[in-house]
Parts: C-alpha cells; sequence; structure tokens
C-alpha cells in the first residue's frame, strides 16, 4: 500500500489564518468525503503522548501536525505490519518512508464517539 503525503507548498504557509479557511472550505466542497483532516478526528482535549513529548488540546495538536508533517515531507506507507481495534481502540504498527528514511511506526488511539481522546505514538 503506497500513501503519499505531499510536502506543503509555501504559499500555504505564508496565507492568512482566514485565508487558509477559505482555501479549506473550497477544498472540503469539491473533495468531498475524498478529503481527510487530521484534526477533525480528535476530541477538543485530546493528548497524544510520545516518548519525546506530549501535547494536548485541538489547537496545540494542529501545530503539531503542521510541523511534523512538514519536517518528515512525503510519506510513503510501505507495508501495515499490524492491525487490531475494538469498539473504542485502534492500534497498528507500519513502515514507512519519508525524507528522514524508513522507520516503523506504532500507534495506538483511544476513542470517545469515534474521535481519539489519547494517542500514543511511537517510532523505531
Amino acid at each position: 500500500m503506497k500513501v503519499w503525503q505531499q510536502p506543503l507548498p509555501e504559499i500555504y504557509q505564508q496565507l492568512s489564518e482566514p485565508e487558509l479557511r477559505v482555501r479549506i472550505a473550497s477544498a472540503k466542497e469539491t473533495l468531498g468525503k475524498r478529503l481527510v483532516i487530521l484534526g477533525h478526528h480528535y476530541q477538543q482535549d485530546a493528548v497524544l503522548i510520545a516518548f519525546a513529548k506530549v501535547v494536548q488540546g485541538h489547537a496545540a495538536l494542529k501545530e503539531h501536525f503542521r510541523a511534523y508533517l512538514k519536517m518528515l515531507g512525503t510519506v510513503e506507507v510501505l507495508s501495515l505490519d499490524q492491525f487490531v481495534e475494538t469498539e473504542d481502540t485502534i492500534f497498528f504498527e507500519a513502515t514507512v518512508r519519508t525524507v528522514m528514511g524508513q522507520v516503523q511506526v506504532y500507534d495506538a488511539f483511544v476513542l470517545s464517539d469515534g474521535k481519539a481522546t489519547h494517542h500514543f505514538t511511537g517510532v523505531k
């Protein structure tokens, strides 16, 4: 399975918040259900927990993912190595390639009302 996360073009990093909102609304209208926005999958007070840091709250998560995806550049999912889910959890291991190299990632989500309350993450 290959999934690509293209680097965010420089123009978007220079736009104001209102300009970004207009462009996002336009993209949502055009792409419909084909569009995935990470922040919409987290509760407002969700917590991301990694060995390197803890990030809490919707705004902090948004900024974390913006910086993290910029750092990673293109993300190619090479394989989904393990996956299990229950009614309120998702846990997986995957192998990915980024500009930083090939790594295994581990993520576990605790869900409430279909959105993450806790996201545990690791890279090996």
